[in-house]
């Protein structure tokens, strides 16, 4: 959110959207796994299906309520960005 209001107001030929991934299921995420993960085949579909619509933010699964959370409770939302992943 911070690189799109950086550029917001200047003149130039960029376009910045941010996508906001859920934990797609990939083979750098196979370690992961006792955690839900998202098929890429929907998380491209999810994708083109916002960029489509004109979105500049793009949330992919679950990330969806990290949106939400961002705007009532940002602290909280931070932490659980920040939040270490185990092992």
């Amino acid at each position: 959110l911070c690189t799109i209001s950086q550029t917001s107001g200047k003149k130039n030929n960029v376009q910045i959207i941010e996508v906001f991934p859920d934990v797609v299921d990939t083979p750098m995420t196979h370690h992961r796994q006792n955690e839900p993960k998202m098929d890429s085949g929907i998380f491209a579909v999810q994708v083109l299906t916002q960029l489509e619509k004109g979105n500049i933010e793009i949330f992919t699964g679950r990330t969806f309520f990290l949106s939400i959370l961002h705007r009532l409770a940002p602290t909280h939302a931070l932490k659980i960005i920040n939040k270490p992943l185990d092992g």
